[in-house]
């Protein structure tokens, strides 16, 4: 039974278990565009959760030019957008990191220029980020993902290795679906059906009293 369930996971499409990767940015990556931008667009293979996402975007003298937090582009979970200031011309390095949906944090740089003279490209250091793998909302979100996986394994076995051998064993008994967590798992649980008691023995417990004239 064990091995059917590690094949099964096994089995899983390749993609589940991928990393998030950088499809496309705007402005384009080493790319050098005539006005500035209002903000960086980062899209990637798979959704993003934009509270675990650091997006960072500095000049060469290493100060920060965004303008709020990282969002969802609207309609777009793969989408995330960083608003920036108002950039003059020169260099720009963006620093991103992203959580892949399975719980592993990803991270590049890229650079981009704002001309039409941004002059050569400079030398950049990845700025010092106070930032970790392990946030608070993160930890619960991994522990919830994981329970519940937990959850749906146990009463799978249960049902398979436990109920239904039970009641081939016992006699007069039937399997009751149990619903948990408004449907979402079920497990299956012996019950003992209902004895039906013989007639005779029933007239013998609960005789009949004679009717008496008036």
């Amino acid at each position: 039974m064990l091995t059917a369930v590690a094949a099964a996971a096994l089995a899983l499409p390749a993609a589940a278990w991928a990393h998030a990767a950088l499809l496309r940015t705007v402005p384009e990556a080493s790319r050098t565009i005539n006005s500035a931008p209002p903000e960086v667009r980062l899209t990637y293979s798979e959704p993003i959760e934009p509270r675990f996402a650091i997006v960072s975007v500095t000049d060469a003298a290493g100060r920060q030019v965004t303008n709020g937090q990282p969002t969802a582009a609207a309609g777009s979970p793969q989408t995330i957008v960083m608003p920036l200031k108002r950039v003059p011309e020169g260099w720009y390095l963006v620093f991103w990191r992203v959580i892949s949906a399975d719980g592993h944090p990803v991270r590049g740089a890229f650079t981009f220029a704002v001309g039409p003279n941004p002059g050569p490209p400079p030398q950049f250091r990845v700025p010092s980020l106070s930032e970790t793998a392990t946030t608070t909302r993160l930890l619960v979100s991994r522990w919830l993902v994981f329970l519940s996986v937990l959850s749906a394994l146990g009463l799978f076995v249960l049902r398979a290795l436990i109920a239904r051998p039970v009641v081939r064993v016992v006699r007069g008994t039937s399997l009751r679906v149990l619903t948990l967590f408004n449907g979402s798992k079920r497990v299956a649980a012996p019950r003992r059906a209902p004895v039906q008691e013989p007639a005779q023995e029933s007239a013998q417990r609960n005789p009949k009293r004679p009717d008496t004239a008036p």
